[in-house]
């Protein structure tokens, strides 16, 4: 599961840095306010982060994976915007499709820090022991 969040969120994070500029031009957007897109995806991604630290002190963290799965789904519909939910091209879909995608990448990858820690600390303990034995 942690893999997965990871690549998923890595997939999000990696497709949407290259094009966001060229499609918010596409929109009407001058090539100079075009950073303001991401500008509003990593606003959500740094407050979103502390909100998903505390929700994952509340709820189990494969559940609050689950559901950020779900948030970038409706993210990457709204970015687009889908043609299959038959929405307008306009710039506050997008806008709100990238602070959703903010706010599901934090809930991918805050979820995994203490998996990352302890997988880290488990590797030490073992490397650890075997130069000792």
């Amino acid at each position: 599961m942690a893999i997965l969040a990871k690549l998923v969120s890595v997939i999000c994070v990696s497709s949407i840095d290259p094009i966001l500029s060229l499609h918010m031009m596409d929109l009407g957007w001058s090539e100079d306010d075009s950073g303001f897109g991401l500008a509003i995806y990593a606003t959500a991604w740094a407050i979103g982060a502390p909100l998903v630290g505390v929700l994952c002190q509340r709820i189990r963290r494969r559940v609050v994976i689950f559901l950020a799965f779900n948030w970038l789904t409706l993210a990457l519909l709204l970015v687009g915007p889908s043609a299959i939910l038959g929405l307008p091209l306009r710039s506050e879909i997008v806008l709100v499709g990238l602070v959703f995608l903010g706010f599901g990448v934090a809930g991918c990858f805050v979820p995994l820090v203490p998996e990352i820690f302890s997988a880290v600390a488990d590797g030490k303990d073992q490397a650890d022991s075997s130069q000792r034995g």
